[in-house]
């Protein structure tokens, strides 16, 4: 028989087995009927595009157990109507997030959230009219959250924002706060590489007012703010440092035409455009302690240049990169190469360590870290190769993708929010030897330096981040590397050492997951025809840089060449041939202002004699050239002609010896080359007689008549005696020999010949002896007065 108490215990059993089975599948009931006003007009949620939802902050960076979780958000209506009673709703999910891509699931949701009881309300609002914004703010104590205490559950934890009005709900803004309680000490080392780099280069940089336009308020001044916050490591073009020389003459006034004698005010001068060099003053008084890694010169492909045939366009991007460097006085720690994801292969990386980069940056999943495992590597490797081996960069994509977002066209505090989430649900990983990430963010045309300020900011508040320099991961490079996630004894955990072959093809999928591709996309490299034509303009720089005094001329179209090459062109080909062709078009003006000009015609009458050259520079540089001289026949040897220096603007004689070896007409050719002999400008034409017997017969003829003259001279002497000599000094003859000679004038005097013939003279008396005061002429007057007398008698 059955108890007394029996009877009650069978339906309790029942009814406690029918509660049950109704909890887990509960029986549909008659459902209850709507209110009297929905059966008249039916209330519909307001759509999701009437409205919009921006997060201006959300605080604390870490919440711990006392801490008070407060967000604001600017609520927007874009309806056409009135939002009538806006209000915010907190709500939160107590489990923390273990895996980085529900992360972006979760935020990318704008659907309402009405899961559960709001933890949190904002205060009533009025109306908010079309077109205007109003911001709600959400408070909330860190107990009313409900998160677990224990040091182990520390991570990212889910929160919603969920706008309702007097509608209903209308959508939400999700988001994540990190729970740091204490006790928890899971750190991990974390450094942001910038790319500073030109995204049109060889435009920006040769144009003052585009330069001055940029810098002000376009990209170049967004990076300058953002690059001179000394928590980021810099990927940087040197072109940036020192940057190219332009004219100081503008559109308006021009510089003034070439002359003989040119002056110091007739020729312009040439320095970088004030706002680049603003620009770059400032990145060299900014660099500190960062570490800085080089990108070729002007961001050229150097592995499309790696063919021997290119040899001098590599020199001269090296030789650009070196003299910027030098010129900055900064010295970079290592020169990078990147290969996109898509592209990556065995093929790919054996083609950029042929260029010879100290570093080759890599997505992780290419190199065999992929983000679907349960821990996160080090950003850091080694890439083997024959001989030695490269360092290998492999940034986190997740968080570079997303701190790239850091743009004016995103809510920069929702990219802040999701960072401080990935990085916390990687520092929470069940990984004890160190870990060291690289963000190396590839920045877009709108980028927020004060986000990217904030976003530092925010790191540095975070107790689970460390910060680093990039260039301890090139340190770590070198090994060893842990094994495992508990090595605490032997570096980082990291990629580790890979070879070419381990490199596989990879993009991001629609989730954020990479996926590996069956084959790589064909990485865009210039043109062959492209790098040709570079070949030959650079060529032609190289030969004009020779022999100028100053080559800051050179620089445009110096520029214009190397940054046809440059790896911001390559899917641009049509862009990278018109700088090309403008490179050209500035080297050929500059060329032809070297000319050679000779005279209309030569005529060599001599075995040898000098030809006279005359050199006309129009440049704005003194230059050193040499005149080059060759002949249709080989009637003349020429010397080697001297190197001779043209002033700018200005003019130069030069004469070549030329040595005649047969008679006959010639044409000679004259060219300009550089003092190594490199081609300039010429050859020009001009006709040359040699005929060197003209200067024999002339000698013998000139020898013959002067022989005639001389002996026709002689004969004539000869013949004439003393009459033909010139008559002497008329000085008084001696008495005594007039007297003897019959004569009564001197010889000396014309009359003297026709005197009648005298008779012998007598003899002076005795004892009487001419007196030295009487004067010369007074014996012959005397002997002629005495004459007459005696023939009277």
């Amino acid at each position: 028989m059955p108890s007394p108490s029996s009877p009650m215990r069978l339906p309790v059993a029942a009814l406690t087995a029918l509660l049950t089975v109704l909890l887990l599948a509960p029986v549909p009931l008659a459902p209850a009927l709507p209110a009297a006003d929905a059966l008249v007009s039916p209330a519909a949620p307001a759509a999701a595009d009437d409205s919009s939802l921006d997060l201006v902050s959300l605080t604390p960076t870490s919440l711990d157990e006392n801490g008070t979780l407060e967000a604001v958000v600017e609520v927007t209506n874009t309806s056409s109507t009135p939002m009538r009673e806006p209000a915010l709703e907190l709500r939160t999910r107590t489990s923390r997030v273990t895996e980085r891509d529900a992360l972006r699931s979760w935020q990318g949701d704008t659907d309402p959230d009405t899961q559960g009881a709001p933890i949190a309300t904002s205060a009533p609002q009025g109306v908010i009219a079309p077109g205007k914004s109003a911001r709600l703010s959400v408070r909330a104590s860190a107990r009313s959250l409900g998160y677990s205490t224990e040091p182990y559950y520390w991570g990212a934890r889910r929160l919603s924002l969920t706008l309702t009005t007097a509608d209903g709900p209308v959508e939400a803004l999700r988001t994540f706060v990190v729970w740091r309680p204490r006790g928890a000490d899971q750190v991990i080392s974390q450094s942001v590489l910038l790319p500073v780099a030109d995204p049109e280069p060889g435009v920006t940089s040769l144009d003052g007012q585009e330069a001055a336009a940029s810098t002000a308020s376009g990209y170049l001044g967004n990076l300058r703010t953002a690059a001179l916050d000394p928590r980021l490591d810099w990927w940087l073009d040197p072109s940036l440092v020192d940057p190219p020389a332009i004219s100081t003459h503008s559109d308006e006034n021009p510089p003034p035409t070439p002359s003989a004698s040119p002056s110091s005010d007739t020729v312009p001068d040439y320095a970088p455009a004030p706002a680049m060099q603003e620009f770059a003053d400032a990145l060299r008084g900014g660099v500190g302690d960062r570490t800085v890694l080089a990108r070729p010169y002007l961001d050229a492909d150097t592995v499309a240049l790696a063919d021997p045939q290119f040899a001098e366009l590599r020199t001269a991007v090296a030789d650009a990169g070196d003299r910027a460097w030098k010129a900055s006085g900064i010295t970079p720690r290592a020169s990078a190469l990147s290969i996109p994801g898509p592209a990556a292969s065995a093929q790919a990386v054996q083609a950029a360590q042929g260029a010879a980069p100290d570093a080759v940056i890599l997505p992780p999943a290419s190199v065999g870290s992929t983000t679907d495992t349960f821990a996160t590597r080090s950003s850091v490797g080694r890439l083997s190769r024959p001989g030695g081996a490269t360092a290998l960069l492999a940034p986190d994509p997740g968080l570079s993708t997303a701190f790239a977002a850091l743009s004016t066209d995103s809510d920069p505090e929702q990219v802040r929010q999701l960072l401080l989430a990935d990085t916390a649900t990687i520092a929470g990983q069940d990984v004890e030897a160190p870990r060291h990430l690289l963000i190396a963010p590839s920045l877009g045309p709108n980028l927020n330096a004060d986000a990217m300020s904030t976003t530092m900011d925010a790191f540095d508040q975070a107790p689970w981040i460390r910060s680093a320099r990039t260039a301890d991961l090139l340190d770590a490079a070198d090994g060893p590397f842990a094994q495992t996630t508990s090595d605490t004894s032997r570096g980082l955990y990291a990629v580790g050492e890979v070879t070419a072959e381990d490199v596989t093809p990879t993009q991001p999928s629609a989730d954020g997951e990479a996926e590996r591709l069956r084959r790589p996309v064909p990485q865009p490299h210039p043109q062959h025809s492209l790098l040709r034509d570079a070949a030959s303009a650079q060529s032609r720089t190289t030969a004009l840089a020779e022999g100028m005094e100053d080559d800051a001329e050179l620089d445009a179209p110096s520029v214009h060449t190397l940054a046809a090459l440059s790896q911001r062109y390559t899917d641009d080909p049509d862009r990278a041939a018109t700088m090309l062709r403008e490179a050209q078009q500035e080297l050929d003006r500059m060329l032809s202002m070297v000319t050679v000009e000779p005279a209309s015609g030569y005529n060599l009458v001599s075995d040898s004699s000098g030809v006279p050259i005359t050199l006309n520079n129009g440049l704005d540089t003194a230059i050193t050239v040499r005149p080059r001289l060759r002949t249709d026949r080989p009637l003349v040897r020429i010397s080697e002609p001297k190197q001779v220096t043209i002033p700018a603007r200005g003019q130069a004689e030069v004469t070549v010896p030329v040595e005649a070896v047969a008679n006959g007409m010639v044409t000679l050719e004259v060219e300009v080359t550089t003092p190594s002999g490199r081609h300039l400008n010429g050859p020009v034409s001009a006709p040359l007689t040699v005929n060197p017997a003209w200067e024999n017969w002339t000698t013998m003829v000139l020898v013959v008549l002067m022989t005639v003259l001389v002996i026709v001279g002689v004969l004539r002497a000869r013949r004439t005696g003393s009459r033909a000599r010139a008559p002497g000094v008329l000085t008084p003859e001696d008495p005594v020999e007039l007297a003897r000679t019959g004569r009564s004038l001197p010889a000396s005097y014309p009359d003297a010949g026709s005197a009648a013939p005298s008779a012998p003279p007598a003899p002076p008396p005795s004892g009487d002896e001419p007196s030295g005061d009487h004067s010369d002429t007074a014996p012959a007057t005397r002997s002629a007065r005495a004459r007459p007398d005696e023939e009277t008698e």
